[in-house]
Parts: C-alpha cells; structure tokens; sequence
C-alpha cells in the first residue's frame, strides 16, 4: 500500500471556498481504481493571523502502478481544474509517496468495524465529506 500525501498553501482569501471545493475534488479522486481512502488534514496548531492556509490530504491507493495510472490518466485533468478555479491563489503545492509498512488498528476499533461494517463506512464518508450521517 502507498500513502500519497498532498500539501497545499492556499491564499487566505479563498480557503473556504477551497475545502468546500477540495472536499468534492477529493470524493471523485477516491472513486478512481486503486485508491481505498482519504483524509483531508489542516495543521493542528495554524497560524490563522497569516496570508496563506495549509491543507494536507493523505490518500492511501493499494499500489505504485495504481498511483502511476492515476497520474497519467486523471491528474492533468483534475490539476487544471484546481488551476482554473483558483490560479494564482494556489500558492504552493507538494506531493510525497510513502510505502506504508504496517498498519494497526486498535482491537476496540476492530470489533467495532466487525460487527459494523457498514456503520464505519457511513461515518468515515460523513467524515470526509464534512456532511450528517443522516442528511
């Protein structure tokens, strides 16, 4: 598994726009063949005085060739999307892959997606989404 991590300053102005607009983005990305979930992720601790805003978003894709793929096929187009809605006031972007090594679930957490299945995926999507379980 690969954990694809993707940091972005945004200018101020327009960072709400951008996560209303980050969190659809991010919803049709995890629908391409390969990528099992996402989280969307603002530092802990911002400085919200300044010009710009961080926001972070860690997707976890089940293989390099699915992240190859996903580069070549749907990255340009989702890219100039961002860049004409936002242009300049995308003030950086970096990406970094990781191989994931191991990865622990609590035995509580465990049990719970268990007897749950259903439940977790319902309140991870509510989550993501920033929506209502029940809306």
């Amino acid at each position: 598994m690969i954990c694809w991590e993707v940091t972005i300053e945004i200018d101020a102005s327009v960072y709400s726009q951008f996560i209303e607009w980050n969190s659809k983005h991010v919803n049709e990305i995890i629908r391409c063949d390969g990528f099992i979930k996402a989280a969307i992720l603002k530092p802990y601790e911002e400085d919200t005085t300044g010009d710009t805003r961080i926001v972070i978003i860690q997707y976890i894709v089940d293989s390099m060739t699915s992240m190859e793929t996903y580069q070549k096929k749907h990255a340009p187009k989702f890219r100039a999307e961002a860049e004409a809605l936002f242009g300049d006031k995308i003030i950086g972007a970096s990406r970094r892959a990781f191989t994931v090594l191991e990865e622990l679930i609590s035995e509580k957490n465990l049990k719970f997606r268990q007897k749950f299945p259903h439940k977790f995926f319902i309140q991870f999507i509510a989550h993501i989404t920033n929506m209502p379980i029940w809306a």
